[in-house]
């Protein structure tokens, strides 16, 4: 298996682990072990960067143009139904982040209960293994295409010699 799969993998078991607990603590669920946090959190890293050095989406001598064509390269390669359901948790995740720092800004007694912290940290999860997923995804399917041009192209050039001798 290559380590892009592997990666994918991991960054879809991330991704449903974290919607899991979010929607858990959206029900009021919030018990959530600290080391289990970690691992999210680590995982996270471990998926979204190489995810990002697999698209060439971490170049940094390339304009800001140059990167939101490679990152709109790389949404318009996914199926449909995925690109949505990525734009939809990154919307929602970002307004779950807006919502949790607006709602603790200015008190002086602790509103964020474990509930709310886990549901915040959970939409950034969800966040971030959303892109990994994509841009992963995006990244095998690419791969795949260009090991199917060669193939084809190999064969044609078989068929192209054969026919010449």
């Amino acid at each position: 298996m290559s380590p892009i799969k592997i990666v994918w993998y991991a960054a879809l078991l991330g991704f449903t682990t974290s919607l899991a607990i979010h929607i858990g603590a959206f029900f009021g669920f919030g018990w959530l072990p600290r080391i289990f946090a970690w691992i999210l959190h680590i995982g996270v890293f471990v998926t979204i960067a190489p995810a990002f050095y697999w698209a060439g989406l971490d170049d940094k001598s390339v304009s800001i143009k140059e990167h939101y064509r490679r990152l709109k390269h790389v949404f318009l390669s996914c199926p449909p139904l995925m690109r949505y359901m990525a734009i939809l948790v990154i919307l929602y995740g970002l307004a779950t982040m807006i919502q949790g720092v607006s709602f603790s800004f200015g008190t002086t007694e602790d509103t964020t209960n474990g509930i709310a912290k886990i549901r915040s940290l959970s939409a950034v999860w969800l966040m971030f293994y959303t892109d990994a997923v994509v841009i992963l995804y995006s990244v095998m399917r690419r791969s795949a295409m260009n090991r199917h041009q060669e193939t084809k192209s190999g064969t044609d050039l078989e068929i192209y010699s054969t026919d010449q001798q």
